[in-house]
């Protein structure tokens, strides 16, 4: 989840009263005062992974290896 530095979207799957609420209000606090371009909340989900190795591909940073070697 990417989001704009001065307001920080909900962490995925926050629940009232758990621990991801602390941790959502502590990013903010800490965004707040850092001023970052962006806040990403990271997931390791495949379809993360895949976005992520395409943008570092795209940018020059990373040559992904063949998927048919990997097997």
């Amino acid at each position: 989840m990417i989001t704009n530095p001065n307001h920080t979207s909900p962490a995925p799957h926050t629940v009232p009263g758990s621990p991801r609420v602390a941790l959502e209000a502590w990013v903010a606090r800490i965004a707040s005062l850092t001023c970052p371009d962006q806040v990403v909340w990271c997931d390791g989900s495949a379809d993360e992974t895949a976005r992520l190795t395409q943008q570092l591909v795209d940018e020059g940073k990373l040559i992904a290896l063949d998927p048919e070697r990997r097997r």
